[in-house]
């Protein structure tokens, strides 16, 4: 069963909504395939674009966490700020090493769960940071169907997408916005 706990919050906690965003190096394709390629240790999809582009901010927005979504294959995704080279978070597969049915979870060669990256302060966000998505797949065989997505929480994030549409927004990333119910304690 669960351990569930909960607090009062004090009436001066700020709290904030989050928001999740997801973008996708498929750019909207969803899924893609790794054609093997033996003579190569990693197959490298990348997108880059100005990261608020569908959605244009007029003033900066919190990062609180990045979480990737791989299949079996994957090897790493990365998301970095093309603007200042510094690679914002990655989100790597841990894969299962149990050949026991008794052990849900840890399945021998399945990849069962990706590493998060979670700031303890908002990462601060400009509009029109350009970023680029880089998702790698083993591609020692052929895997068909995969996936390179990111999961960002983010905070501070007018979903009334307030600022001004460029002429490239065409061609930025397609992505998600959906408001969840989570808040983020400042």
């Amino acid at each position: 069963m669960f351990d569930v706990s909960c607090r009062v919050l004090e009436p001066s906690t700020s709290v904030k909504p989050v928001i999740s965003y997801m973008l996708d190096a498929a750019n909207g394709s969803i899924e893609y395939d790794v054609v093997q390629q033996p003579d190569k240790q990693t197959a490298l999809l990348s997108l880059s674009g100005s990261m608020d582009a569908r959605c244009p901010q007029t003033s900066s927005f919190g990062l609180v966490r990045c979480l990737g979504h791989q299949h079996i294959g994957g090897q790493c995704m990365r998301l970095i700020n093309q603007d200042t080279g510094e690679e914002l978070c990655s989100s790597c597969p841990s894969y299962g090493n149990s050949d026991s049915r008794k052990t849900v979870g840890e399945e021998s060669g399945y990849l069962v769960k990706m590493s998060q990256t979670v700031f303890d302060q908002p990462k601060q966000i400009q509009p029109g940071t350009n970023v680029t998505i880089e998702s790698e797949y083993d591609p020692s065989e052929n895997h068909f169907g995969v996936m390179a997505l990111f999961f960002l929480d983010l905070v501070d994030f007018n979903t009334s997408c307030p600022g001004p549409v460029t002429a490239t927004t065409g061609d930025a990333f397609r992505c998600i916005i959906r408001h969840r119910h989570v808040t983020f304690l400042q």
